[in-house]
């Protein structure tokens, strides 16, 4: 593959995964298991591209470019933030 067609898997890749982080963001209690998974999948899909094309790139594939963050850490922390903005928002009004 190119690094065009290499940037091209990465950003659909990511569109996925956006995506699936909105559908859990606004998906009912009882879905979320589901959702989670889906984020899950989404996130290692773009970690094994990534993977893939450092690979045909020549690079070193297994050095770690750091620990991933959880998903569950990532929403907890937008979560908050989110909870902040309205806190904020109610405050100013």
């Amino acid at each position: 593959m190119t690094w065009k067609a290499w940037k091209e898997a990465l950003e659909e890749a990511v569109r996925e995964r956006n995506l699936a982080e909105q559908a859990f963001v606004h998906a009912s209690i009882e879905y979320c298991d589901f959702h989670i998974y889906r984020l899950q999948a989404a996130e290692e899909k773009v970690r094994m591209i990534l993977r893939e094309a450092r690979s045909a790139m020549g690079y070193e594939t297994n050095r770690r470019l750091g620990p991933p963050k959880s998903p569950v850490r990532q929403l907890q922390s937008l979560i908050s933030l989110s909870g902040q903005n309205h806190d904020q928002k109610a405050e100013d009004e």
